[in-house]
């Protein structure tokens, strides 16, 4: 499904998804604020999507796998959606 042809403003995305679950990944240190969420989109129907937030910084945003945000190497081993200005 191409959706990029409906979507002209950025947050629009949100209209072709939906988060279905929040996982708390517990750690240590628990002063660290971190969201594993996950869902579904429209693109990816078969996998869904991920997201993982820690502190104010998303680490990563892409197809779900079940990943936990306290992998040592998240950054350099996935596919990661995510797009910085």
């Amino acid at each position: 499904m191409n959706i990029l042809k409906n979507i002209s403003e950025a947050l629009e995305i949100l209209n072709y998804m939906e988060i279905l679950r929040l996982k708390v990944d517990m750690y240590k240190d628990d002063s660290i604020r971190v969201l594993n969420l996950s869902g579904s989109c429209a693109w990816d129907e078969d996998n869904g999507i991920q997201w993982l937030i820690k502190e104010d910084k998303v680490i990563y945003v892409g197809p779900w796998d079940d990943l936990d945000i306290w992998y040592a190497d998240l950054d350099n081993e996935f596919t990661n959606y995510v797009y910085m200005k």
